[in-house]
């Protein structure tokens, strides 16, 4: 147990302080006598702990206001960044997955498949007039050849439209 003088002394603070804080209504008990008390300066640490925690000054509050606004800013940065990443990750799967084809590639195949088609498309009239009657076969042919040559130029046209409006979409 302290006396005033230790207490104040302690704490750096003045009697008319201490008598302040004894009349507190929260402030620990006191012991002693009126003219001579006696006071326990670890449970008067707890209380100015206590009581002191929640005081808040204008610069308290501008510091704590700050300090939200930074711990804000810094939660919206890593936030965008997690977005990122996972986007990131996301195209990356859908690749691995086969899920994204490079243009080119797609291209190459269409071209070999039109190609290819093209070719049997040729040769198409030729093997359909061999079953024919030898009489139909020159009728047959040319009609064949001009009905596939036709198909042939409208998709043409069409995947040229396609590919024109894929890539007007992409830009």
């Amino acid at each position: 147990m302290s006396t005033t003088k230790e207490v104040c002394q302690h704490f750096a603070i003045s009697d008319r302080t201490l008598r302040d804080w004894k009349n507190d209504p929260t402030f620990p008990p006191v012991a002693g006598t009126q003219r001579r008390p006696l006071f326990e300066i670890s449970a008067i640490e707890d209380w100015r702990a206590l009581r002191f925690r929640n005081v808040e000054t204008p610069e308290s509050n501008e510091l704590r206001k700050t300090l939200s606004e930074l711990k804000y800013k810094k939660l919206e940065a890593e936030l965008e960044q997690l977005k990122i990443d996972n986007r990131t990750k996301e195209t990356k799967l859908s690749a691995l997955l086969g899920a994204y084809v490079p243009r080119p590639a797609v291209e190459l195949l269409f071209s070999k498949l039109l190609t290819d088609l093209g070719d049997w498309c040729d040769q198409l009239p030729e093997l359909v007039a061999g079953i024919m009657p030898k009489s139909h076969q020159s009728k047959l042919k040319k009609r064949l050849a001009k009905e596939l040559n036709d198909r042939r130029n409208e998709m043409e046209i069409a995947l040229t439209a396609a590919s024109r409006e894929f890539d007007n979409a992409n830009d």
